[in-house]
């Protein structure tokens, strides 16, 4: 709600589809920070570059309506982009705006996390096949085995080796094929933003 008071435009987009925006945020793992659209100058190297936003700016029917825009990620544990918090306003803004709306963000992405929108297994699984391209993995039957695995869903899973995590991986289901007890998930890894 304060991002409202205090700003212009204020737009969650939230797709499983990349937008063109979201798109550039996921190649250049930049966000969005123009402070002022007419002064090339404002934009820090940390960011999505002023010459590569202008380009995108252009291609919208409202871009003479704001002198500023901050577009940041919005990402599931850190790791899965899901979408974006996009900020125009008809004034200059500057760092502290920038670190309001971060906030605004992060906090919005703990709330989905908290929630209970994404299912989740807390069964460990055994690991049956893996390559640089993917997986397989064998899991059991439960009455949230449809909602957890589909064929062209994407999942989230963490792979551990003893105790220790060798990180958190992101991937589609290919295949499922059923065991004498168990399921066969066959998965390929996606690249996250």
């Amino acid at each position: 709600q304060k991002l409202k008071v205090k700003f212009a435009e204020v737009d969650f987009f939230i797709h499983e589809r990349m937008d063109i925006r979201m798109r550039m945020i996921s190649d250049t793992g930049k966000h969005l920070f123009v402070p002022d659209t007419k002064n090339p100058e404002s934009v820090s190297e940390n960011f999505i570059p002023y010459n590569e936003y202008m380009h995108l700016a252009k291609q919208s029917k409202d871009f003479q309506k704001h002198l500023s825009e901050i577009c940041v990620p919005l990402k599931y544990k850190n790791i899965v982009l899901f979408g974006y918090l996009q900020v125009l306003h008809s004034d200059k803004m500057d760092v502290n705006d920038y670190n309001l709306v971060l906030h605004a963000a992060n906090n919005f992405c703990n709330e989905i996390e908290e929630s209970d929108i994404f299912n989740q297994s807390r069964h460990r699984s055994d690991l049956m096949d893996i390559s640089s391209t993917g997986l397989s993995f064998s899991h059991p039957q439960s009455k949230h085995f449809g909602k957890l695995f589909s064929i062209g869903g994407s999942i989230l899973f963490e792979i551990y080796e003893s105790d220790k995590s060798l990180g958190t991986f992101r991937a589609v289901v290919r295949n499922i094929k059923p065991l004498e007890k168990l399921f066969r998930i066959g998965c390929q890894f996606v690249h996250t933003a």
